[in-house]
């Protein structure tokens, strides 16, 4: 698979491996990333135990999950 930054550069280079991803940087914006793009339900795995401090903000991971799936329509 062909890494591509969101600056539309595919000047990437591997900074290391965990867990089968890759972290990758762009040598033209510097953007780093995780490649490939975690699904939805990863990144809200990953992160639900540090957004215990909103859960006063009902919605808030509602809020995370439609904007990480808006993302994966644009890529």
């Amino acid at each position: 698979m062909l890494k591509q930054c969101l600056c539309g550069s595919w000047n990437i280079s591997k900074i290391w491996e965990k867990n089968q991803k890759d972290f990758v940087s762009c040598r033209d914006c510097g953007l780093t990333f995780i490649y490939p793009i975690p699904k939805v339900e990863e990144i809200v795995s990953t992160y639900s135990e540090y957004l215990k401090d909103y859960e006063h903000d009902k919605g808030y991971l509602e809020d995370r999950k439609n904007g990480a799936k808006r993302l994966r329509t644009i890529f």
